[in-house]
């Protein structure tokens, strides 16, 4: 381990490996985080962009979290409710390739498709 890292490593007490969810619990994950943060209105994400973030997401938690709120910022700015592909390949595109890496390299032809 790099010396610089040794006091945050230090730091954390518990450690846990999530694995990725499958498609099924990223709706549902999305659903619940929609549902215990919901204010007035209501948000939805179709079945395309639910299938596009799994997909981009390769089922990690953290990345749904990045690309939901992205989607969600798109959706606010352009005062709709419903969360659709566009908005999530808008907000892959403004995240950037970067973040999504490995899922780029492995979803280059649909990536593509998407954008042309």
């Amino acid at each position: 381990m790099l010396p610089v890292l040794r006091q945050l490593n230090e730091r954390i007490t518990v450690r846990y490996a999530l694995q990725p969810l499958c498609p099924r619990e990223v709706r549902d994950y999305i659903e619940h985080r929609l549902k215990v943060a919901e204010g007035p209105g209501s948000l939805e994400f179709t079945e395309g962009a639910l299938n596009l973030i799994y997909n981009f997401s390769e089922g990690i938690p953290r990345r749904i979290n990045a690309l939901c709120d992205r989607a969600l910022l798109i959706a606010y700015t352009r005062n709709v409710s419903k969360i659709n592909r566009r908005a999530v390949k808008l907000a892959v595109a403004d995240i950037g390739a970067d973040y999504f890496q490995k899922t780029m390299n492995g979803w280059k032809k649909i990536w593509t498709r998407l954008t042309a």
